[in-house]
């Protein structure tokens, strides 16, 4: 049993598969997204392609399901001590799955330590949490201590979306009809952000792709970003992402920016095309 274990459900883009690095373990649990009558599960292999082929074919026939408090369970019981990583409470109740998990360890293990935090993010921003856990318990931090500076890490995130349609978003509850209605309309791009409770607001519309990236760039600077950690998730539009990254580069020389391709969850939501920033 490794001492720390760094647990976050497949919203997160980055820890794609269970690893162990010393004393710091790492794993996913995932999300199942059910199309039709076909199930996906959110794991390394998934065909991505396929099930946004299915999703397109089939646009009023899908959802997803969260981990189970027993999935979450499973896992915590491999570490010593435990941070689990969830997307956004407001738009999942993987969170509350966990919460769950982590009561029904300590009916049996008392002593044991789970935190559960609430990153109130998704994709990018979990895989910034993720990375940001594992820095601290590499440094051998108290528990108390990196607990805290993990919390007050994920109050600090800004996670933007911008997508050319939010028609899964609205059909499944997480944004308003009249908010997700712009996106695909003339080429026009829907600009959406969490807010600090971690609910998808608008944050206005744009036409065009390059115009897309002009925003998400002048996002940043209102924000009061000035170099740092960026991570950008795409749903199979690699171009884009890069792109951004480039002009985010050009603005901010300091700024360190990774790319991931969306993994199934963020993917289902996010469509094709679509892109989520986090910083």
């Amino acid at each position: 049993m490794t001492q720390w274990n760094i647990v976050a459900d497949s919203s997160c883009d980055d820890v794609i598969e269970e690893r162990t690095d010393g004393a710091v373990r790492m794993a996913r649990v995932p999300f199942v997204i059910r199309v039709g009558e076909r199930d996906f599960p959110d794991v390394p292999g998934l065909p991505l392609s396929a099930m946004l082929d299915e999703m397109e074919r089939r646009p009023a026939d899908s959802h997803t399901s969260c981990p189970s408090p027993g999935t979450w369970y499973e896992q915590f019981r491999q570490g010593e001590q435990t941070i689990a990583l969830t997307i956004s409470a407001r738009v999942s109740g993987s969170f509350h799955s966990a919460e769950t998990a982590r009561e029904m360890l300590r009916e049996e293990e008392p002593g044991r330590r789970v935190f559960v935090l609430n990153t109130r993010s998704a994709g990018p921003g979990v895989s910034l949490c993720a990375a940001r856990a594992a820095e601290l318990a590499r440094r051998g931090l108290p528990w108390e201590e990196a607990v805290r500076a993990l919390e007050e890490y994920a109050a600090g995130l800004h996670t933007v979306f911008a997508l050319c349609s939010f028609r899964n978003l609205v059909q499944n509850g997480r944004v308003s009809r009249a908010a997700g209605f712009v996106a695909g309309k003339l080429g026009l791009w829907g600009i959406g952000r969490a807010s600090p409770e971690g609910e998808i607001v608008s944050a206005g519309r744009a036409r065009g792709p390059a115009r897309v990236l002009d925003r998400l760039v002048e996002d940043m600077a209102r924000q009061g970003f000035r170099g740092g950690r960026v991570a950008i998730s795409h749903c199979q539009d690699p171009e884009m992402a890069a792109a951004l990254r480039d002009r985010i580069r050009s603005l901010w020389s300091a700024a360190r920016v990774q790319i991931a391709p969306a993994g199934g969850l963020c993917s289902y939501y996010a469509e094709r095309h679509g892109l989520i920033m986090a910083y």
